[in-house]
């Protein structure tokens, strides 16, 4: 599979590999493929935590909070990579490396500003 690298993310130009568009050498596909399976499993632990959220304490209003946080970094992301600016860090501008947007794939911001 042959990579070709967004050459700036202030252009906005997407590129292209064999599997879809491509960042630093992940393919834009697996990534919104991991959003999306992230979303679901975050949605659905949502759900159970609601359901039982009136029988329980604080606690699980709390990962209510941080779980429909969640759900919305992701859903952003999956904006980002629609509107061709995912990667590009909100603070400075610059490319956010592979390894970080592998490991975290909802993030907005690179090393140094995040």
């Amino acid at each position: 599979m042959t990579t070709v690298f967004w050459p700036d993310p202030r252009t906005r130009s997407r590129s292209t590999t064999a599997g879809g568009p491509a960042i630093s050498g992940i393919s834009l596909t697996d990534i919104t493929r991991t959003l999306r399976r992230l979303r679901s499993a975050a949605s659905a632990q949502l759900a159970i935590l609601e359901q039982s959220s009136e029988s329980a304490g604080p606690m699980t209003g709390a990962a209510v909070i941080e779980l429909s946080h969640t759900i919305s970094e992701i859903d952003a992301a999956l904006g980002r990579i629609d509107d061709g600016s995912y990667g590009a860090c909100h603070r400075c501008g610059a490319m956010i490396a592979s390894s970080r947007l592998a490991a975290l794939p909802a993030t907005r911001y690179c090393a140094v500003c995040g």
